[in-house]
């Protein structure tokens, strides 16, 4: 069973290398093309809360394809579907263009990339019936994915459609590594200074996530109001000049984040289907093999998250540890502009998320707090 199992991941592999055509008379699919927020599944955080988004409802029609079939040979056909990766071009940055091995049903093997999954994989018509639909349920892993229906008689291929899922959540932005800002405060002789200053340094980037610099513009804005506060409050308190440290946001698609970390505290074991349907099972060897879902950055999905450093930044991606933040002042720039903080971590440092989404926008109002 285990071999069969590899036998069908190369032949998955070797399936999704080829491509159909389409001319436009045979686009008869609804909708063509279609953009979803990631999901949340049971990764690592089996406890912990899932967020699923509605499926889409994809509606294929096969009339042409099925024309001259009498009913009597009605039996003969069946519709199958398939899920297949399609980017074009890492736009998600999502790391999965590099291989990543794990224990695929106790057998050491390439990671399946999560590809999301349907409610059925296959439909036997009725008697005279020539569309069919079915739903997509997203994938946690942000870029582009076709939903493949093919129609076959007495074993042959008679037809094929695609719908486009472009799974990403909208609207993020990159941030900008080094910002200024003006501070406004009043020097001891009460004159009032306008101060051009450094407000951060977003660091972090490496092997497994280079553009891990994207927000909401809400959450941005309000990142860069929460800034000048916290400086022009520290430099009342300790009269020194104070650069915040931040770290990983969100990727530019957002979804799942951390791809590439080795446990070093215990196994983990992942269920899921691969792109026909078919079950099988992770395992992550403690310590050895490379996982595509972190515990880190589980909640780095959404481009309302980052992290941020206990200790001032040099101005360059470096640390100033003469500057220790203060545990205070940032909780109260925190608050005052609507982010929850947490201390977390190793190393230690601050966690923040923007809280506003939550009452705005419906996606972000199925997340706890």
């Amino acid at each position: 069973m285990k071999k069969n199992y590899l036998l069908g991941l190369f032949a998955i592999v070797a399936f999704c290398s080829c491509s159909f055509s389409f001319s436009e008379e045979d686009l008869t699919v609804h909708p063509v093309e279609f953009e979803v927020p990631p999901n949340k599944y049971k990764d690592d955080t089996p406890d912990e809360f899932n967020n699923s988004i509605e499926p889409q409802t994809i509606w294929f029609d096969f009339t042409k394809d099925l024309e001259g079939i009498p009913d009597e040979e009605w039996g003969n056909i069946v519709v199958k579907f398939h899920i297949q990766e399609a980017d074009d071009e890492n736009y998600a940055d999502n790391n999965l263009n590099q291989v990543f091995w794990a224990m695929i049903n106790d057998v050491y093997f390439v990671i399946p990339r999560p590809v999301g999954y349907l409610d059925t994989y296959q439909i036997v018509p009725n008697i005279g019936q020539k569309t069919v639909t079915i739903k997509y349920y997203a994938s946690d892993i942000s870029g582009i994915y076709d939903i493949i229906g093919v129609v076959y008689y007495k074993g042959d291929v008679i037809g094929s459609k695609s719908s486009k899922a472009i799974v990403k959540i909208p609207d993020l932005n990159g941030v900008q590594r080094d910002v200024w800002g003006y501070i406004t405060y009043t020097d001891p002789f009460g004159q009032v200074i306008d101060r051009d200053s450094q407000l951060w340094y977003i660091g972090g980037t490496n092997f497994y996530h280079v553009q891990n610099n994207f927000l909401k513009p809400d959450a941005a804005e309000m990142l860069y109001l929460l800034a000048k506060r916290y400086i022009k409050d520290y430099y009342v308190s300790w009269n020194k000049w104070f650069i915040l440290r931040l770290n990983d946001m969100s990727l530019p698609w957002g979804g799942m984040f951390w791809i590439g970390y080795v446990s070093k505290s215990a196994n983990l074991t992942i269920n899921r289907v691969d792109v026909h349907g078919t079950p099988y099972t992770i395992l992550y060897r403690m310590g050895f093999d490379l996982r595509i879902y972190a515990p880190h950055h589980w909640y780095h999905r959404h481009g309302i998250n980052f992290d941020l450093g206990v200790v001032a930044d040099n101005g360059n991606g470096g640390k100033d540890e003469s500057k220790d933040i203060d545990d205070f002042l940032i909780r109260d720039a925190a608050d005052y502009f609507n982010f929850d903080i947490i201390f977390e971590g190793d190393p230690p440092h601050y966690h923040l998320k923007y809280l506003n989404p939550r009452r705005t926008n419906p996606y972000y109002q199925t997340f706890p707090n």
